[in-house]
């Protein structure tokens, strides 16, 4: 299953604060080289500019981001972490926007956005 495939399906599922989590998911994957471009720490290191970054996004980002239970993980934790507020306002912008009527359920600490997303994607592909 492709890494696109999954982002799409769960931003069908889920809306909009899945576009953010995925996005902040990404960023926690590629920190390393978006902030070390050389791989180097320390006085000697080669400081992040715009055109490292821009390779990083663009030219490495399917190199990097392959492997959709990895993406998965990410973007549970993420969701896992972020404040309420900011999931509450992401879907009130996507209601305001586009209508949908969706509303942000906190997931329980016993139901794993990571499994729900994980079963949604067996169910698909049966």
């Amino acid at each position: 299953v492709d890494v696109t495939s999954v982002v799409w399906d769960l931003f069908l599922l889920d809306g909009e604060v899945v576009l953010y989590c995925t996005a902040i998911a990404i960023l926690r994957i590629l920190e390393d080289p978006l902030l070390h471009p050389d791989g180097r720490r320390g006085p000697k290191a080669v400081p992040p500019d715009l055109e490292s970054c821009f390779r990083v996004l663009n030219e490495e980002l399917r190199s990097r981001v392959h492997d959709p239970d990895e993406l998965l993980w990410h973007i549970d934790q993420v969701r896992r972490r972020t404040p309420h507020r900011i999931c509450v306002e992401i879907r009130a912008i996507e209601n305001t926007e586009f209508g949908t009527g969706r509303s942000f359920t906190v997931p329980s600490p016993t139901a794993s956005f990571f499994a729900a997303a994980k079963d949604r994607m067996s169910r698909l592909f049966r």
